[in-house]
């Protein structure tokens, strides 16, 4: 049976519930409810204060905002014991590493979590009544399933055609997001890994597709050849991590879109920077000069709808990547840096100097 959310059997693109927002990829025992907490906590996940989150753990891009918030929270509560009784306290993340999935937000899903919780304090009121039949509603919630979508087959709802014929295309790919047709030709792929570990996720909203493929070995379900990668225009090609992914096909279009860069300079920024305001927008090529940490920012895919996209990045002795390739900043992005210097140079060729279209694909 093909995978829906677990609240509301909504489809899942990706991890993500396409009808109330929820992201799926999270375990029931990562969030606190209601039901065991008293009604004194929120429906969210949770970190004690000596967790090093970034320790010994296979990252994610949820997860990395989720850490570094924790990290924040914990260097906090440290200060103010150390100032009531004269302890220190010390940080590191030498064993960090990452994946990524988008964290998508929808205001409905605002909504629906505040009817949950009122729904769940009356149920605290009427002895758990309510509450019990909330839970047999989605156990016994039946699904309509005419759709094609699959989660063996990532491809079961495209409606686009793939050329048979076009040209042999190679190419390597670090650490960045490429866009098909701008970047990266439309064409069917076998992928490789030169070196390094990482992940490689392919999504392309248009077509419904969403899927993802670990290298290396910091990876237990790393892949050595993945084929039949499907690379239609618009969509997009996130590497993440310290491998250079090697693509190939057969059929490539050669037909890229996409201009020069019009912007020309370089800038050295840290602890953090507001896009428009000390920056101009554009597309940057991300070089680590100091530290290691996360290229922390969030943007908008349309109306109401946001995107977790922070990104690993290091100094050449961290282990991560020391450069992002193609991290497309609008106006009015605030970028956190803490713990990073970084160089921003503009990347060479761009969608358009309509910066925000760039995402259009990505919801």
């Amino acid at each position: 049976m093909r995978r829906r959310c677990s609240l509301c059997g909504g489809k899942l693109n990706g991890n993500i519930c396409t009808e109330c927002g929820l992201d799926n990829s999270k375990n029931d025992d990562q969030y606190v409810t209601l039901g065991n907490s008293g009604h004194e906590e929120s429906l969210t996940h949770t970190h004690t204060e000596a967790e090093k989150p970034y320790e010994g753990k296979t990252m994610t891009r949820e997860n990395a905002r989720k850490a570094k918030n924790a990290d924040k929270n914990a260097k906090k509560a440290a200060t103010k014991k150390a100032a009531a009784g004269n302890q220190s306290y010390s940080y590191t993340s030498s064993s960090m590493q990452q994946s990524s999935r988008p964290v998508k937000k929808k205001k409905k899903f605002g909504k629906f979590l505040a009817g949950f919780v009122i729904i769940a304090a009356l149920a605290g009121e009427l002895g758990g009544t309510i509450i019990h039949e909330v839970q047999n509603y989605f156990e016994d919630y039946t699904y309509d399933d005419s759709d094609s979508y699959t989660e063996d087959d990532p491809y079961s709802d495209v409606q686009e055609v793939m050329p048979d014929d076009g040209e042999v295309y190679e190419t390597d790919l670090t650490a960045g997001i490429y866009k098909g047709g701008v970047h990266i030709p439309q064409g069917t792929y076998i992928l490789t890994c030169n070196g390094g570990s990482g992940r490689v996720e392919l999504i392309d909203s248009k077509n419904n597709i969403w899927t993802q493929y670990y290298f290396g070995d910091d990876y237990e379900d790393s892949q050595e050849e993945v084929s039949g990668f499907e690379v239609f225009p618009g969509c997009y090609v996130v590497v993440e991590d310290t491998m250079e992914l090697h693509m190939m096909a057969e059929n490539a279009q050669m037909d890229l879109t996409g201009i020069p860069n019009p912007l020309t300079e370089s800038k050295v920024v840290s602890d953090k920077f507001t896009v428009g305001k000390d920056v101009p927008a554009g597309v940057y090529d991300v070089w680590c000069v100091e530290g290691l940490g996360i290229f922390d920012y969030v943007v908008t895919v349309r109306a109401g709808y946001e995107s977790y996209m922070g990104m690993l990045i290091g100094n050449e002795e961290s282990g991560f990547p020391q450069e992002l390739k193609n991290i497309v900043l609008t106006d009015g992005t605030e970028v956190d840096l803490e713990g990073l210097k970084v160089e921003l140079t503009p990347s060479e060729r761009i969608e358009s100097e309509d910066y925000g279209s760039f995402y259009n694909n990505y919801d």
